[in-house]
């Protein structure tokens, strides 16, 4: 769930939008991204876009969102430890 709600927030999707993609109701979205933000120890979604978007374009083309999702916990670890 953790990467799925990194690639629909990265792509701009609304959490609403989020919500009728996936069948689920709108709290539980704001849940999911609530937690998702205190696991990775940042502040806002927009803070997510631009991490996706920076790791997208560091990856090599084809690169699975796997790695893509990896290079996000790795940069956010090392803001953390910064």
């Amino acid at each position: 769930v953790l990467r799925t709600r990194l690639l629909e927030l990265a792509s701009g999707l609304s959490y609403r939008a989020i919500a009728e993609a996936n069948g689920i109701s709108l709290n539980t979205v704001k849940t999911e991204v609530s937690s998702t933000l205190a696991r990775l120890q940042i502040s806002s979604r927009h803070e997510i876009e631009g991490a996706v978007e920076a790791a997208r374009c560091r990856a090599l083309d084809g690169a699975s969102d796997d790695a893509i999702y990896e290079l996000i916990r790795l940069r956010f670890e090392q803001l953390s430890l910064a």
